[in-house]
């Protein structure tokens, strides 16, 4: 068992000296304090009727991160629209983020 764990660590050292040159420059683009979010809006989009033949009732959520980056000049928000099923996986996935990292806080 102690070879395969070696053999590994020397793979995943292989691989990481391989690409140390792009994961320094993604690194390098992403800078010392990667942006952070600052606050969140969100808007109910409610289309009834298309030009089609059928009517749409499905909601639509129009979601915007306001962020924050270390550079003064820079404000890199990001926006999305999502369905209702989106946003629950989204808003799920963040709980998970956020319970994650409180475990990891409290080791």
């Amino acid at each position: 068992m102690g070879w395969w764990v070696g053999s590994e660590y020397f793979m995943g050292s292989f691989i990481f000296q391989k690409n140390k040159g792009s994961l320094e420059t993604l690194l390098e683009s992403i800078g010392r304090c990667p942006p952070h979010v600052t606050d969140v809006s969100w808007r109910l989009h409610y289309q009834i009727k298309t030009n089609q033949l059928y009517r749409n009732y499905r909601p639509v959520y129009l979601i915007n991160l306001t962020m924050e980056s270390a550079e003064a000049n820079e404000k890199p928000d990001v926006s999305f629209n999502c369905s209702m099923e989106q946003l629950q996986d989204f808003i799920g996935k963040l709980k998970d983020a956020a319970k994650s990292l409180e475990r990891t806080t409290q080791i």
